[in-house]
């Protein structure tokens, strides 16, 4: 039958005149890189399938990409992992709620769990702000589970643990930086036990992994403890896509055992910005009632090229599998030059970075697995993230990514008052490491001479203000609600 794409190629190509939605048909506007797109935009029409009802392309690659990531139950996401997170939450407060299904529906596949009436949710701090609103629409309420912190000395290169939600470290010498780390197995065994105590348990668990910063939790203790308890296990591993995808990455969480996981394919995939996937496995989880509301929260208009990247995505990264390991040997590559463990020149052929600047970072740091994984909550670091702490250097993340920016023409992804955030995916291009680990190793020689004082010496940049109730960074739109 052929990919989506293929598919939508054909029809253009062929002399069906559509005398129907999209209103621009398919010619040309005088734009030339939006008319390529709208060559392949159409709307549910005759032998294209319909994805709420999906029997032909549509229904092949759902398919396709459960096989890839060997679930049961994959569907196609067009309002990105947001949308994919409203729906799982949707359907647990259904399934617990409302008490629509029970072990004696035909349709229903929950069995031996007593759908008792559970009316909240068990949430990691630091999830996405679409957690909290898909519990304020579906009426949960909200528990939350601190997620541990790890204290990152940035001088010397050494490290210390927090469990304490305020990361309290030396804050005035930047010498001392947290991050997130995912929440400790102990800890939800607690919670879920004090809730199973008191009669009040839990419709789900939902937590965060890989963190923005690419630290993956220990899944598969995590969904043993919640299975245990009988209660759904929701990942939101919308930064890990790819991580089923090659035996070179390390895995993701439906490998593992959780319940309901979304993916964004746009994120660390070659598929466009709103595209994602839903996934469902096992025995807790209604598909009755999570197909209900994956027709119900997302649009009655779905993207045919939006569904065509998610797809093209899918099979580019599994029959590019070099591309995926020249990439990581890449990754690899520049860390340790940042490192100083690695001569300079397998990175970079920049006349203006000298024997001493080749020498590694002084006053930045780079986070590496050495870095967070003396823990029983986290199992590895997601190779394709690149996190530079500022550390004593002087300046903050806001600054550092100015200065990449104004400098050096790089846009980092995220900036934060201790440090950045690059993505790298398969499909970055060499030249492009080179360019930020050049860029790194001379800002920061820079930082240890005393330059970028027109940076440091001017007016705060204005960046949103950080205190340590994160909450309200997270939901803004629920905040206070």
């Amino acid at each position: 039958m052929g990919t989506i794409s293929e598919n939508l190629t054909q029809l253009y190509n062929s002399d069906e005149y559509p005398m129907h939605m999209p209103g621009h048909k398919r010619q040309p506007t005088g734009q030339e890189q939006l008319d390529a797109v709208h060559a392949i935009d159409i709307t549910e029409i005759e032998g294209y399938d319909n994805l709420y009802d999906a029997h032909g392309i549509l229904r092949d690659a759902m398919d396709y990409a459960g096989r890839l990531y060997d679930c049961p139950h994959t569907y196609y996401l067009v309002n990105g992992s947001t949308g994919g997170i409203l729906i799982a939450i949707h359907t647990v407060a259904a399934m617990y709620g409302e008490r629509q299904c029970t072990t004696a529906d035909e349709h229903c596949n929950i069995k031996n769990v007593s759908l008792d009436k559970r009316d909240r949710i068990l949430v990691a701090s630091g999830c996405h702000r679409s957690v909290w609103a898909g519990a304020k629409l579906a009426h949960l309420k909200t528990d939350i589970i601190d997620t541990e912190y790890i204290d990152i000395r940035c001088s010397p290169d050494v490290y210390t643990e927090s469990t304490d939600a305020s990361c309290d470290g030396d804050k005035s010498s930047k010498a001392t930086v947290c991050i997130h780390a995912g929440i400790s197995p102990a800890s939800l065994e607690k919670k879920l036990n004090d809730a199973e105590v008191t009669g009040e348990r839990y419709a789900a668990v939902v937590i965060t992994s890989p963190t923005y910063e690419g630290i993956i939790s220990d899944i598969e203790v995590i969904s043993d403890t919640c299975h245990r308890y009988d209660t759904v296990l929701i990942v939101d591993e919308a930064h890990g896509a790819h991580l089923d995808l090659s035996d070179a990455y390390p895995g993701g969480a439906l490998r593992y055992g959780a319940d309901i996981v979304i993916h964004s394919t746009h994120k660390t995939m070659a598929a466009m910005t709103q595209t994602a996937l839903l996934h469902a496995q096992g025995s807790l989880v209604d598909i009755t009632t999570l197909e209900k509301y994956w027709t119900m929260l997302q649009t009655s208009s779905p993207s045919y090229v939006l569904m065509a990247s998610i797809d093209n995505a899918l099979h580019h990264i599994t029959e590019n599998q070099d591309m995926v390991r020249k990439h990581l040997g890449m990754v690899r590559n520049a860390i340790n030059v940042l490192k100083g463990q690695a001569d300079i020149g397998i990175m970079s052929t920049d006349p203006n970075i000298d024997a001493e600047a080749g020498r590694g970072l002084k006053v930045l740091k780079i986070l590496t697995p050495d870095d967070i994984l003396d823990r029983d909550y986290i199992v590895a670091l997601d190779p394709c993230k690149i996190v530079v702490f500022t550390g004593k250097s002087g300046i903050d993340g806001y600054t550092l990514q100015r200065i990449l920016l104004d400098e050096y023409h790089i846009q980092i992804e995220l900036a934060t008052d201790d440090y950045i955030l690059g993505i790298t995916t398969y499909m970055d291009t060499e030249e492009g490491l080179r360019r930020l680990t050049d860029a790194l190793l001379l800002i920061d020689r820079g930082l240890a001479d005393g330059a970028y004082r027109e940076y440091t010496e001017a007016p705060d940049l204005p960046h949103k203000e950080h205190s340590e109730d994160k909450t309200h960074l997270y939901a803004p739109c629920v905040y206070g609600m």
